[in-house]
């Protein structure tokens, strides 16, 4: 068996074959490849070019399947092992899968500000008994992140940890709120407008100065300049401060499109 050569060549792939897996299953696994094997009802074989990288790329794929299903030392090893001749292979995979890791307690602290509810909703797929999964994690401390600042909390801050047992097979989950202060929307500043009038801008603003801050308000806002059709580019973004209790800048950046159009559209503010 070979990893791969040195001067690679484009081949046709047989056969895929999975070894050493107990827990995952062969197709879940190869679902994860870029690459595909040849059937014999293919009438045009397909080649693929064989290089170090995209076998990394590969080993890359089915080690973050493994480790998002509590797999943490879960890892893969690649070969290839030519057929015949040269120009056609079997790849073959070798797992180690290890441990799998659960989730043991799951603790939360911090300032809810009367959203239990819905806090309780964004960490509802962290449950003890289930395989740990960072990213997992990770995505319900952001969408934490997003409610608070949703609601008036631009500063709020998620904080999560895990604590992995010595025997790798559960792991506690730590989740800290700190809300922060509840704040409002301060100074918008618009920049980028040549033809268009400002106040055709504001027009499609979901918020105002002085406004309880809402990002969700903020996204919104700027899908709508966009669809407007009068700019190419959008961005709004607030302008945070290290003073928690100042009111967030909102910074507007635009790019009017060709000014054939824009006077048709944007001159009637």
């Amino acid at each position: 068996m070979l990893r791969a050569p040195s001067k690679p060549e484009p081949v046709v792939i047989d056969e895929i074959t999975v070894r050493g897996n107990d827990r995952l299953d062969d197709k879940k696994i190869k679902s994860q490849l870029t690459l595909s094997q040849n059937h014999w009802y293919n009438v045009i074989k397909k080649k693929k070019l064989l290089t170090e990288r995209v076998l990394q790329y590969q080993e890359a794929l089915i080690d973050s399947l493994y480790h998002v299903n509590g797999f943490l030392d879960g890892g893969s090893r690649i070969a290839v092992k030519p057929r015949g001749d040269s120009k056609r292979v079997e790849v073959i995979i070798e797992i180690n899968e290890g441990l799998q890791t659960l989730i043991g307690k799951v603790q939360f602290s911090g300032e809810l500000q009367g959203l239990d509810s819905k806090v309780m909703g964004r960490l509802k797929k962290i449950k003890a008994g289930k395989p740990y999964n960072h990213m997992q994690i990770a995505e319900a401390a952001y969408e934490l992140k997003d409610l608070f600042a949703a609601n008036g909390y631009a500063y709020c801050e998620i904080k999560s940890s895990a604590q992995i047992s010595t025997d790798r097979r559960t792991a506690d989950v730590m989740i800290k709120i700190i809300s922060g202060p509840k704040t409002s929307f301060g100074n918008i500043a618009i920049s980028g407008l040549n033809n268009t009038k400002e106040n055709v801008v504001k027009r499609e603003l979901l918020f105002h100065e002085g406004d309880s801050f809402n990002k969700e308000k903020i996204l919104d806002s700027q899908r709508r300049l966009y669809s407007s059709g009068l700019f190419s580019y959008v961005s709004a973004n607030p302008q945070y401060f290290t003073d928690t209790h100042s009111p967030p800048d909102i910074e507007i950046r635009l790019t009017e499109r060709k000014s054939n159009y824009l006077n048709v559209r944007g001159g009637a503010g």
